[in-house]
């Protein structure tokens, strides 16, 4: 038998044979980002909802710092007020990052636990502010007045004013500027606890006329005693001091207070003292040169208040220092 050499493949048989032999030539996709775009837009609606509602969340402690009660407060208030209200400023510059910050959750539970303690705080003010052991603003304090209605004086006894008429239909206390009768009525004013210890009062009349073309002055007499209460005094005799004011011009609402060298002194002064007054006019007196009616309004004590009451309701009294 004869052998018989086989013939090499030719090149392109070999070629062929290599691509029968290969893996099969596979289709490439492009990469599907659809599901980190989703995860992505999720985050961001997290975000805006989160910022939501801590814009929602300091609206509502702006307000509450708004509506907070001002009355009495006490010197360390408005430091705390302001204190929260930078604390507020600063919530919302935190709220204005959050959108970037790489650690979102820790950021907005750390805001979330500062807007707590900001509410926390103010929830807290109005309580200190009713205890007794708050400080008070030294200047909160001013002038107020002890005023009494002439019209409400008892007018019954001999020597009173007449009640006239004044303008329209209304009428005043009428005191008489001719004839030798000094007229005059009385009255008692009662210290209230926010007088400021230490100081003095000053009474004073409001008056009036009808004389279309007045001369003249009038002169008014202020006649007191003044006892502090709760046994602690006694009524001394009393002082008589006088003011001088020319009329005005017809129907003026005039007003007249004793000088600071005759003002009530505040020896006797203190809350639940009393000063009992006698307003009168001499018409024979040689400085009353205004020889009709004088109409008395109100008879008033200007008086320094110091914005505080006094921790006791009786004497010995004191007040929260200042």
């Amino acid at each position: 038998m004869i052998r018989r050499t086989p013939k090499p493949p030719t090149v392109l048989e070999s070629l062929l044979a290599k691509r029968r032999s290969a893996p099969p030539i596979l289709e490439v996709k492009p990469t599907d980002y659809s599901s980190q775009i989703r995860n992505l837009q999720d985050g961001l609606l997290t975000v805006s909802v989160e910022v939501g509602n801590l814009s929602s969340e300091i609206d509502r402690t702006k307000n509450a710092v708004s509506s907070l009660p001002t009355p009495e407060k006490p010197l360390n208030y408005d430091i705390e007020l302001l204190t929260l209200k930078n604390d507020i400023q600063g919530l919302e510059r935190s709220v204005s990052k959050l959108a970037g910050s790489k650690d979102f959750d820790k950021k907005i539970e750390e805001v979330y636990k500062e807007i707590n303690r900001v509410i926390g705080a103010i929830n807290a003010l109005p309580a200190r502010r009713n205890t007794g052991t708050i400080r008070f603003k030294p200047n909160i304090g001013g002038w107020n007045d002890y005023e009494i209605d002439a019209l409400a004086l008892d007018i019954s006894h001999a020597t009173a004013p007449s009640r006239a008429t004044f303008i329209g239909n209304l009428s005043g206390l009428a005191f008489i500027g001719t004839g030798v009768n000094i007229k005059d009525v009385e009255c008692s004013i009662h210290i209230k606890h926010d007088y400021k210890f230490g100081t003095a009062v000053y009474p004073h009349v409001h008056w009036s006329h009808i004389i279309a073309s007045p001369t003249g002055n009038v002169k008014w007499g202020i006649e007191y005693s003044v006892s502090k209460g709760h046994s602690k005094g006694t009524f001394p005799p009393t002082t008589t001091v006088y003011v001088t004011q020319a009329a005005g011009a017809q129907y003026t609402h005039q007003i007249v207070e004793v000088s600071d060298a005759d003002v009530i002194p505040a020896t006797n002064l203190e809350p639940d003292s009393v000063i009992k007054l006698r307003i009168f006019r001499d018409p024979a007196d040689a400085e009353d040169t205004f020889e009709n009616d004088a109409y008395l309004m109100f008879v008033d004590i200007h008086y320094q208040s110091d914005g505080v009451y006094t921790v006791e309701k009786v004497s010995p009294f004191t007040k929260v220092s200042q």
